[in-house]
């Protein structure tokens, strides 16, 4: 046991506190003229370093998280790698993924979850598992492989899953609405496909380039699914119907309408077999390859291609 009078003074060396057994390794305690440390097990878990005015708290080593901090900045660590900057000017850096009361995430990189802990909850590490944003309850819940993808609102591509080593069927599309680009089933796929407004392109399957842009449009309504490609659907119910007459496996049609109810609306007639139409204003349909504009216009002509 040692005793210090008053004010003793210690010069030079440093002062270390050991456990039980007194041997090198069982430091709990460290005191240097320039720094304090605090050992757990043999292993550092806090430093206080007088001439880098910064403290330590974790340990630093492979695979291991610690806090930083100094003057400058206070950073979440792995090891020596900086994940979180809150800097001193206020401004914050996050490196890697973010999720905010959604699931623990084990992506790859890059991906920004909110919501609830089904949002995103399948999400997978791999390399074209990246860059995606999920944000409401339940937003792309049954995705497992996809990249660029935006999912925004209350089971906004929720059934969307991507497909690994399927370039064609698991990147940039984007879903913002209650309900947008939800999917007909667990197993939808396709690329490049946008919906934007409440329940738009609800239940799609499958299909590439779709544009979607209002309540319903290309919605399916309820009991069909959309395979088409390259249509472009816009106004409220447009391409949308409740029973037949629903852009389903149709290609590269364009429907620009509003209408307020489902039945026969903005509809393409004989949309699953219907290609390359133009239909433009309220309640107007219009046949393959035909064009029809105006209020309730009904075009059901069908011509040679290119004619």
């Amino acid at each position: 046991v040692a005793e210090f009078a008053e004010n003793t003074v210690i010069t030079g060396g440093s002062i270390t506190l050991q456990g039980t057994t007194g041997t090198i390794g069982d430091e709990k305690l460290v005191l240097e003229n320039n720094a304090i440390s605090f050992y757990s097990g043999g292993v550092e878990v806090l430093d206080i370093n007088g001439t880098n005015a910064t403290v330590t708290v974790g340990q630093v080593d492979s695979g291991q998280s610690n806090v930083l901090i100094s003057s400058g900045a206070l950073k979440l660590r792995n090891n020596t790698d900086d994940l979180i900057i809150l800097a001193a000017d206020g401004s914050a850096t996050i490196s890697g993924d973010v999720t905010i009361g959604g699931t623990s995430l084990t992506t790859t990189a890059d991906n920004v979850v909110i919501g609830d802990t089904d949002t995103g909850s399948t999400l997978v590490t791999h390399a074209q598992t990246v860059e995606n944003v999920f944000i409401g309850s339940e937003a792309g819940k049954t995705t497992t492989y996809g990249k660029y993808n935006v999912f925004i609102g209350y089971r906004a591509g929720m059934n969307w899953s991507g497909v690994e080593g399927s370039a064609s069927a698991r990147y940039g599309n984007i879903g913002i609405g209650h309900l947008a680009f939800q999917g007909a089933s667990t197993s939808a796929l396709g690329n490049d496909n946008i919906a934007v407004g409440r329940s738009a392109l609800q239940y799609y399957a499958s299909g590439t380039s779709n544009t979607c842009v209002g309540k319903l449009a290309g919605g399916g309504g309820g009991s069909n699914t959309i395979t088409g490609s390259y249509n472009t659907l816009i106004g409220h119910n447009a391409g949308n119907n409740s029973g037949s007459g629903n852009i389903e496996s149709g290609v590269s049609n364009i429907c620009i309408s509003a209408a307020s109810g489902t039945a026969n609306t903005s509809a393409v007639t004989n949309a699953e077999d219907t290609g390359y139409a133009i239909a433009i204003g309220f309640a107007t349909k219009a046949g393959t390859n035909a064009i029809a504009i105006g209020k309730g216009t009904n075009i059901n002509l069908v011509t040679a291609s290119g004619d």
